[in-house]
């Protein structure tokens, strides 16, 4: 039985991210910059995989698993937590060639929302001093990284080719940013210029994802 081929590239990666995905390619070839990322449950083969480059380890990942990134909240609310991480299980029957992975714990935190910017203060009439300036809302926490990231590689090969990984936690979402503080309004004596809001808090990191990587003998 024939499988189709699939060539992966730094501009069209293979992202997988629709659920129950399940597929089975002859040969996938890595072209220079090209990734396979993985955000949803799946479970898939390779026949033969291949990279164009010289086949050494370098810092970029081959695979990514991980999950949905959180969204950035909106003004005044707190980010979106990350997805929870992926499970996945890739068999490749031929590696030709070497491959660094990433497993992350679940996808980034959103960013907090920022706070909204005080209003400015009324001009006085006939003489009155100007208002003051409103307040800065304070900026509102990241969101959680997700957690429970988990790939599981079994992989063949016929040279000296390896898999080689990292895995890691996923971030917690950056802290909104503080609301300006309102001008103050014109008058005999001008309103004063509110307060800056407060900085949100960074969004805890996730845990960390877990890299399973089985090497089986080729059959005699």
């Amino acid at each position: 039985m024939s499988y189709p081929d699939i060539t992966i590239s730094k501009m069209c990666p293979l992202i997988i991210q629709d659920a129950d995905y399940c597929r089975q390619y002859g040969c996938a070839t890595l072209e220079r910059g090209g990734r396979i990322e993985i955000l949803v449950d799946c479970s898939f083969g390779i026949k033969k995989l291949v990279k164009e480059d010289d086949g050494e380890v370098n810092d970029n990942p081959d695979i990514i698993l991980k999950g949905f990134d959180g969204s950035i909240g909106s003004p005044g609310q707190s980010g979106e937590d990350g997805g929870a991480g992926a499970k996945a299980e890739i068999i490749i029957d031929d590696l030709q060639s070497s491959l660094n992975v990433h497993v992350y714990g679940g996808g980034s935190g959103g960013q907090g929302g920022r706070g909204g910017d005080g209003g400015s203060g009324g001009d006085g009439a006939y003489g009155a001093d100007g208002g003051d300036g409103g307040d800065g809302g304070d900026g509102a926490c990241g969101g959680t990284g997700g957690s429970g990231g988990e790939l599981i590689i079994k992989y063949k090969t016929s040279n000296a080719s390896k898999i080689t990984g990292k895995e890691l936690s996923s971030c917690g979402g950056e802290a909104g940013r503080a609301g300006s503080g309102g001008a103050g309004g014109h008058g005999e004596h001008d309103g004063r210029t509110g307060r800056k809001g407060r900085k949100g808090e960074n969004g805890q990191d996730g845990g960390r994802g877990k890299l399973t990587i089985i090497k089986t003998k080729e059959e005699a």
